[in-house]
C-alpha cells in the first residue's frame, strides 16, 4: 500500500493512496441559513471561481482558531453579511462529498437575524445579498436556480421549523 501527499495547505491535504485521490479537509466548517425577523432567508449572490459563474448560496466557511461550529456560523454570518441572529438551531451535519472528501460541515438555522452593520464580504466574491421567502427559495432549489449542496441540504432540514417560525411571527403581531 503506497500513500503520497501531493499537496497541503491550511485547509486541505491531497493524498494519492494506491492510485485513488483523496482530499482531507483540515479545518471543520459550518453553514447557516439565516431567517430575518420578517421571515426572509438571506442568500448570497457569490462568484465561484471553480465554476466560473455566480451562484446563489447560504453563508458558510471554515472554523478559525479552535472555535466551535456555532461560533463559526455566527462569525461567518457577520463577516459575509453584517447580520447576527438571536437564536441558532442545529440542523445536524453533512459530508459534502463522501466519496472524495473527508469533510464534515455543521448546518445551522439562524432565527430572527438582524442587521448589525452595513457590510458585505465583497472580498470573498459576494456581489449582493438576496432576501427571499422560504417558498421562493424552495422554488429556486426545485427549478435549478440554486444548485449549491449546502443550501439545498440546509433548506431541506429547515423545513421542519418553518411552521414554528411562521407561528412565532404571527403571534408577535
Amino acid at each position: 500500500m503506497t500513500s503520497e501527499t501531493l499537496f497541503k495547505n491550511k485547509y486541505y491535504k491531497v493524498i494519492l493512496n494506491n492510485g485513488i485521490l483523496r482530499l482531507y479537509c483540515l479545518k471543520p466548517g459550518a453553514a447557516i441559513i439565516p431567517i430575518t425577523e420578517d421571515r426572509k432567508i438571506i442568500l448570497l449572490d457569490i462568484k465561484r471561481d471553480a465554476l466560473n459563474t455566480n451562484e446563489i448560496e447560504i453563508i458558510r466557511g471554515f472554523s478559525e482558531n479552535g472555535e466551535s461550529p456555532e461560533e463559526t456560523a455566527k462569525r461567518e454570518l457577520f463577516e459575509e453579511t453584517g447580520y447576527s441572529c438571536r437564536t441558532l438551531i442545529s440542523l445536524g451535519y453533512i459530508y459534502p462529498d463522501s466519496g472524495l472528501i473527508m469533510n464534515k460541515v455543521e448546518l445551522f438555522l439562524g432565527i430572527d437575524s438582524y442587521k448589525v452593520q452595513e457590510m458585505i464580504g465583497y472580498d470573498e466574491g459576494i456581489s449582493k445579498l438576496l432576501f427571499r421567502s422560504f417558498d421562493e427559495v424552495y422554488q429556486m432549489a426545485l427549478n435549478g436556480t440554486i444548485n449549491d449542496s449546502f443550501t439545498i441540504c440546509s433548506l431541506f432540514r429547515a423545513m421542519g421549523y418553518i411552521d414554528f417560525i411562521r407561528e412565532r411571527n404571527v403571534n408577535k403581531k
